[in-house]
């Protein structure tokens, strides 16, 4: 069975992670204002590139939200979502290596890929080298196969802003 490893990364390609639409406007939202305040006649061209993307996958993730809520019925208010908070290794975003970040997110205990439960059951630190460094991660497996890279669960951490990110 595959592990959500930190050193596996895709292409960049569309996250199949749909947040609810409360929480998919609120990012919309600041994601627009952040890119409205960026200064053109200073900002590089990586700069803009990555305002854009923000603002795409934003756009992407409220329409997608938007259409999960037309096709089903609203949950009714009291169902808790429950949530798993985890260790991951952030690379940062740019083009470059910067360095590792280990950050403690929460994210939703269900996969983005099928919608079934996350690894909550085999969730375990482990030691991760890097520069000569060791940092601890956490790492499971997902019942439905699914492997969670930690980039994805970044971004899905971040989709869920309300949830909060901190240094670890």
């Amino acid at each position: 069975m595959q592990t959500s490893i930190a050193h596996t990364d895709r292409p960049p390609t569309l996250s199949a992670f749909v947040p609810p639409l409360d929480i998919a406007r609120v990012q919309a939202r600041r994601t627009l204002t952040e890119a409205m305040a960026l200064d053109l006649e200073t900002a590089d061209s990586l700069t803009v590139a990555g305002e854009f993307g923000a603002v795409r996958e934003s756009l992407r993730q409220v329409l997608a939200a938007l259409d999960a809520d037309d096709a089903q019925e609203a949950p009714e208010p009291d169902d808790a979502l429950a949530t798993m908070t985890v260790r991951v290794c952030d690379r940062g975003t740019g083009p470059s290596y910067v360095g590792v970040t280990i950050r403690t997110v929460t994210v939703p205990a269900v996969c983005p890929v099928c919608g079934g439960p996350r690894g909550v059951d085999s969730l375990r630190s482990e030691q991760l080298p890097e520069d000569g460094e060791w940092y601890t991660v956490s790492r499971w497996e997902n019942p439905c196969g699914h492997v969670d890279l930690y980039a994805d669960v970044l971004r899905e951490a971040r989709a869920y802003a309300g949830f909060g990110e901190r240094d670890a």
